[in-house]
């Protein structure tokens, strides 16, 4: 027996609840997602973090082996300096050795990564080796001690390289050049032939500069990631962050849709273009929730039009009871802003499955996008609805299974294809219900 309007209505009013609710849930998560403290420089959520983590040590791992090379230099040029300030009668071999063995043991390392290792806890070797530096100069202070006040001017250097040059993180940047501030200020009141006051005051200033630059740098390179990971899918943004130049994949199972806001053309004519945007901004805001909550990527908006598939990229699921879920729910949306705003605003989407081809293309204002007949297919249906009505294949239909109310549309003539298409309407949701 066929429903009326109202018992439609009335049957889909927990599901639209229900799914709301997830979606609200779902944009605190989300929004959660990618905020990070602006003290400790850390996301909030922790499979976040490791995923910046991740990026960022494989970025450090591919400058590592010149920086180490570059610190095993610089070591070997203190011996020089310890050649030139040191008397001939002075005890100057152990600290040559230390650090020759220092700088034989970076050139090692420099080797070893060069050549593929890759160690699994990079900031805390990375951190290990800075503490090393940092002891191994500690220790050589009883043997300089004639000369201790020359060899403050490297203490600037030790400083810079924990914090800007090493590639720690700016947390355990912190901690260890604490320490070593600590440590120096104890050795310079120690042994400085003179007042020790103004250089432990100008130690201090340095430190506090270092951590302030390493915070700027670390804090642009979480922005910059979080902008990237906001503008592309994570996995997506993952590869290009990796130096991946040309990223195209074929999908061979992807539920596209194509959803385009009737009556706002005409209603943005009596707008003023802040409420214009501010609408839409609202309208396309509810959308994205929508998609967060049924596990949906949004492609992107034109216009008022916009596009979200089911399947892809990889770490999508593809579920075809989803994607219809959420061309309803669209649906209901518009239409209560609409009624909101005294307007008579509705959408028509159409939507398609089959294989797909997905990339990034462009260096500048780069965009994720998606090509073939599926994708044409689905707007050619899109365009294809009246106000108020959702257009789905036949394919799609067959997929959805008997939860989904849908009424035949016979065939109709569609742009790019050379018969009749078979077309169907997606009338409502019977469960409420998706698995």
């Amino acid at each position: 027996m066929a429903l009326s309007a109202a018992q439609k209505s009335e049957r889909a009013e927990p599901e639209q609840a229900s799914l709301i609710s997830t979606a609200v849930q779902t944009e605190a998560i989300t929004d959660a997602n990618l905020r990070f403290s602006r003290w400790s420089l850390r996301f909030l959520n922790p499979a976040v973090e490791v995923d910046y983590r991740s990026y960022r040590n494989a970025r450090v791992a591919r400058w590592l082996p010149i920086l180490t090379v570059l610190v095993a230099a610089i070591v070997l040029l203190g011996v020089f300096l310890d050649l030139a300030i040191f008397a001939a009668d002075e005890p100057t071999w152990p600290i040559i050795a230390t650090r020759c063995l220092i700088a034989a043991g970076m050139l090692g390392a420099a080797a070893w990564l060069y050549f593929g290792g890759r160690p699994r806890r990079l900031q805390i070797w990375i951190m290990l080796a800075v503490t090393l530096i940092h002891v191994a100069w500690l220790l050589a202070t009883p043997a300089m001690l004639g000369h201790f006040n020359e060899y403050l001017g490297l203490l600037p250097v030790n400083m810079l390289m924990t914090f800007i040059v090493s590639g720690l993180m700016f947390q355990y940047a912190c901690w260890l050049g604490l320490a070593a501030a600590l440590a120096y200020a104890a050795m310079i009141l120690s042994f400085y032939q003179g007042q020790p006051y103004g250089p432990i005051f100008y130690l201090m200033v340095l430190t506090l500069y270092a951590a302030y630059a390493a915070y700027i740098a670390e804090r642009a390179r979480r922005e910059a990631w979080q902008l990237l990971q906001n503008v592309l899918p994570n996995s997506i943004a993952t590869r290009m962050q990796q130096g991946e130049r040309l990223i195209a994949d074929e999908h061979e199972d992807a539920c596209v849709l194509f959803a385009d806001i009737v009556g706002f053309t005409s209603m943005s004519e009596k707008m003023e273009a802040n409420q214009l945007v501010g609408l839409l901004n609202e309208i396309f805001t509810e959308f994205d929730r929508i998609s967060d909550a049924l596990d949906l990527e949004k492609i992107k908006t034109i216009g008022d039009c916009y596009m979200l598939v089911s399947g892809l990229p990889s770490t999508r699921r593809r579920d075809p009871q989803r994607i219809a879920l959420a061309a309803l729910e669209m649906q209901k949306t518009v239409e209560r802003i609409g009624h909101r705003e005294g307007a008579d605003l509705k959408i028509r989407a159409g939507v398609h499955t089959g294989p797909v081809i997905a990339g990034v293309i462009g260096r500048r204002k780069f965009v994720y996008d998606l090509w073939g007949d599926t994708v044409n297919t689905a707007s050619r249906l899109e365009s294809s609805a009246s106000p108020g009505s959702v257009h789905i294949s036949a394919t799609l239909r067959d997929e959805l299974g008997p939860d989904f109310e849908t009424a035949s549309m016979g065939t109709l003539k569609l742009k790019g294809k050379a018969e009749g298409f078979a077309v169907w309407r997606l009338e409502g949701h019977k469960t409420g219900t998706c698995h």
